[in-house]
C-alpha cells in the first residue's frame, strides 16, 4: 500500500498490510535505499554506490507498525525484479521491485532468498 509520508514533498511510503483491525491496520514497511543506513557507506561489502539500486528499489524490512486507515493513499505492487523486468514498457508509477530485504537491528541488508523471517 502507499500510505502520506510525513512531509507532503517526499514520495508516499510503501508498505505491506499485514493484519486490520477496526481503525488501523499492521503494516510491514518497504524502505527505499536512501531511507536506509547503509546509504552511503556500504553496497554488498564496497562503497556504497548509489547506482547499486534502481530508482524503483524497495528493501522489505522487519520494521512493523500500527497505521491509522487515514493514511492510506491506494495500492501499489511490489514485484520481484524479474517480474518487473518483464513488465517493460507496461510499468505505472505504481510499480516497484524488491531483490532484497533491511533488517533494521543489524543494519544489513539480506538476499530475500537468505531471509527467515
Amino acid at each position: 500500500m502507499l500510505l502520506k509520508a510525513s512531509n507532503p514533498d517526499d514520495p508516499p511510503y510503501v508498505a505491506q498490510i499485514v493484519e486490520s483491525k477496526a481503525k488501523k491496520v499492521e503494516v510491514r514497511w518497504y524502505y527505499r535505499p536512501q531511507d536506509t543506513d547503509l546509504w552511503k557507506k556500504d553496497c554488498h561489502g564496497d562503497i556504497w554506490k548509489k547506482d547499486c539500486h534502481g530508482k524503483k528499489e524497495l528493501f522489505l524490512s522487519n520494521h512493523f507498525d500500527p497505521q491509522s486507515l487515514d493514511c492510506i493513499l491506494g495500492k501499489c505492487t511490489v514485484h520481484t525484479f524479474h517480474e518487473y523486468m518483464e513488465l517493460e514498457g507496461r510499468r505505472s508509477d505504481s510499480d516497484y521491485y524488491s531483490r532484497f530485504e533491511y533488517d533494521i537491528y543489524k543494519k544489513k541488508l539480506i538476499d530475500v532468498k537468505d531471509a527467515d523471517w
